[in-house]
């Protein structure tokens, strides 16, 4: 049992303006991923650290995580140096900051839908090997990977939750058969968060990233954000097209929480 287990939990979570909570009435406290690290405070089992920046994109990400001197200045000391002691590191980016709204020409869709795969997919090796071990070693942090820094996952290392693509209202019907693509590639590659008692009896507990280090978590699958023939926001849930407000803020953490909250505060879990 990693010694983790016996400490308060604790949540950092990475990603772009919807992570950070904008579009709520106040998103230091209405945001979805400002809903989930309510839980931990209520409960008292996990604390939560929001980093969540503004217009980011992949390429932003990748190249914050990938430079120890970009990491040090975005995500500060304390984080840097305790990255592995994380119990759950949460990423979550949007297509729409990509440009993919800007577009309805099938070549150019297809060319970044798979942009933002190959990044997002290199940004979770990244996030991977940075906590490889969850020692939070910060001399393994402050490495690249030329000098020894990324390295294979170890046992202790954090669960990595990368979060699915999510509406936003200048999309159309080609942005959402973009977005199931992007969101097939991602069911393909990593462990995906199923809510308790769905599926087979094999598939009631949400697997930890068991197979691959890493959990994808689909916001889209439910059907409750987006239009179904264009992937725009829901009537009613949205504060602007890039942002839900606050209705749309509790149904991503209600899509979220459903999928989690029995890995998150681990006394829930469903047991077979």
């Amino acid at each position: 049992m990693s010694r983790r287990s016996d400490l308060m939990r604790s949540v950092l979570v990475l990603g772009s303006s919807v992570a950070r909570g904008e579009g709520a009435s106040c998103p230091e406290t209405k945001g979805w991923a400002r809903l989930v690290a309510e839980k931990g405070t209520a409960s008292n089992s996990f604390s939560t650290v929001n980093q969540g920046l503004n217009g980011t994109t992949t390429e932003h990400w990748k190249a914050i995580l990938a430079n120890p001197q970009m990491r040090l200045q975005v995500l500060g000391r304390d984080v840097c140096e305790g990255i592995g002691k994380f119990n759950f590191i949460i990423m979550s980016l949007s297509l729409a900051n990509e440009g993919l709204w800007q577009t309805t020409n099938e070549q150019q869709i297809r060319m970044m839908e798979k942009e933002f795969c190959d990044r997002y997919m290199e940004i979770a090796n990244i996030l991977r090997s940075l906590t490889a071990g969850g020692a939070g070693d910060p001399d393994g942090f402050n490495k690249g990977p030329r000098d020894g820094g990324f390295e294979s996952s170890g046992s202790g290392s954090p669960s990595i939750i990368m979060c699915g693509p999510y509406p936003n209202s200048f999309y159309k019907r080609c942005h959402l058969e973009s977005l199931k693509r992007v969101s097939s590639a991602f069911r393909e590659r990593w462990d995906t968060a199923k809510k308790p008692n769905e599926g087979n009896q094999e598939d009631q507990v949400v697997p930890e990233g068991a197979k691959t280090g890493v959990i994808y978590l689909d916001f889209m699958e439910d059907g409750v954000l987006q239009q179904p023939d264009t992937a725009r926001w829901l009537q009613g849930l949205d504060e602007d097209p890039g942002h839900p407000n606050d209705e749309g803020h509790a149904v991503m953490f209600d899509i979220f929480w459903k999928r989690m909250e029995h890995v998150f505060i681990p006394s829930r879990r469903t047991t077979m």
